[in-house]
């Protein structure tokens, strides 16, 4: 793979964007992509002022970071390399 993947500060632990009942999907997906151009622009040090020291809201990242844990050894064999690893990921995807 010769490109780089670059990320925003932003989305470093995943990409969250705010899910509500709008009357249309269309209407969601406006608000989404508004709150995605949003967070692009913002710098790490803005993100911590607005973040201070609240704790983080329930998610299940510590569950799918313990999952996968658990599941490393089963496709270990796999990852071999960053591009091999970056393949089988989109493979997965796909499915």
């Amino acid at each position: 793979m010769q490109e780089l993947i670059w990320t925003k500060v932003g989305y470093v632990l995943g990409n969250l964007y705010p899910s509500v009942n709008y009357p249309s999907p269309a209407e969601e997906l406006r608000l989404q992509t508004a709150f995605f151009d949003y967070l692009w622009e913002q710098p790490l040090t803005r993100l911590i002022d607005m973040i201070g020291h609240a704790p983080m809201p329930d998610d299940e990242f510590e569950r799918l970071s313990e999952e996968t844990n658990r599941q490393n050894p089963h496709y270990a064999h796999e990852l071999k390399s960053f591009e091999g690893t970056a393949m089988s990921n989109c493979v997965a995807l796909s499915r």
